[in-house]
């Protein structure tokens, strides 16, 4: 599995979120700054995981769309079997 730009940047913000909570234990930042950037880092991550959901959600139903189309090509052949079997009776 190949890492994306997309997972990079997941990973990064997860990683600068985990920082500035450490950074806050240690006396640095403010609280309110703090929360803020926890936050919209936090709301960040959720989106790319939300992002990456939802594509794989589509390629999922796009590969059943097609074995459903190939279901109906066997059934198709298999009716027509079945009323060549008919006929020679």
């Amino acid at each position: 599995m190949k890492l994306k730009a997309e997972d990079i940047v997941f990973f990064f913000v997860i990683g600068l979120a985990l920082f500035i909570l450490l950074w806050l234990l240690h006396g640095s930042p403010t609280l309110d700054n703090a929360l803020v950037s926890v936050g919209t880092l936090i709301i960040t991550s959720e989106f790319l995981l939300w992002k990456k959901y939802f594509e794989i959600d589509k390629n999922v139903s796009v590969g059943f769309v097609k074995v459903r189309n190939d279901l109906e090509k066997i059934n198709e052949k298999l009716i027509n079997i079945e009323e060549l079997i008919k006929n020679r009776r």
